[in-house]
């Protein structure tokens, strides 16, 4: 069974149709469970799976992947920083750090 974790952050609701269009799609996949999460009720615990799926991606042969942001915490960086040092097994990570949005788009905070 694989696992996808979708994280958002929705000020307006387009983020928020947008992720659960992603997981609508994601999960009528077989073998393929789905959790969608708020940003602000992502823990330690999604970040440590954060790892795991680094490792996992880099198993399944992705060696370079892309993330277009996080929420505030800048959780995408750290994991990036992990693999670069040789602390976490993952690909090579080209992160953003905080969502890449227009103004007024989903990923604007306040």
């Amino acid at each position: 069974m694989k696992e996808l974790l979708i994280v958002f952050h929705s000020m307006t609701g387009g983020t928020r149709q947008m992720a659960e269009a992603a997981a609508r799609g994601a999960a009528a996949e077989p073998e393929v469970r789905v959790r969608l999460l708020r940003a602000s009720a992502a823990g330690a615990q999604d970040v440590l799976q954060g790892v795991a799926h680094a490792h996992a991606t880099l198993a399944a042969g992705f060696t370079t992947v892309r993330d277009v942001g996080a929420y505030r915490a800048f959780t995408d960086v750290a994991l990036r920083d992990a693999i670069n040092a040789g602390i976490v097994a993952g690909p090579r990570m080209f992160v953003a750090g905080a969502y890449i949005t227009v103004s007024r788009g989903g990923g604007e905070c306040g």
